[in-house]
């Protein structure tokens, strides 16, 4: 018996989620960067009632701190992810892989470096919080932050 799938666009629901987020650094990250304030901007394609795909990006700003009497400056992320999320009762297991664009404080050039952000969550109708776990990983330098955020689904 041979059995044939097609995937149908119209059978998959698509919805996006916009909202801030704040990230505590981590590691060695933490030495030279503050608190970092951003946005993030999601899209998510449901494959059945409970797992979804979805992807990613938005913009991290830390504020540098004070470190051997100079400034840190300010560090840029960019994230690029793409991942799965579990949903059962409103709790939200997820994992996401990709890339980040970064750039540290006092250093002239932005770098790729590959990027791992496990999550848990929870969802109250259209209005999601969670917490992540994110690292990047650049030429053996890992970034690293705890990250707490907020979306509203549509």
């Amino acid at each position: 018996m041979v059995s044939i799938s097609t995937l149908n666009a119209q059978s998959k629901k698509v919805s996006f989620g916009v909202g801030p987020s704040i990230a505590v650094p981590t590691g060695f990250f933490q030495l030279a960067n503050g608190v970092g304030f951003g946005a993030l901007g999601n899209v998510y394609i449901a494959q059945s009632d409970q797992f979804e795909l979805y992807g990613q990006t938005g913009v991290q700003i830390f504020t540098g701190k004070s470190l051997f009497g100079e400034n840190g400056g300010t560090s840029t992320q960019f994230p690029f992810m793409g991942g799965v999320r579990y949903n059962t009762n409103g709790f939200i297991v997820g994992l996401g892989l990709g890339g980040t664009l970064y750039k540290l404080g006092g250093e002239p050039n932005s770098t790729f470096g590959f990027s791992i952000n496990p999550s848990l969550g929870y969802t109250f109708g259209k209005f999601e919080v969670n917490a992540n776990y994110h690292t990047t990983t650049s030429d053996g330098v890992n970034i690293n932050y705890i990250g707490i955020g907020s979306a509203i689904k549509f």
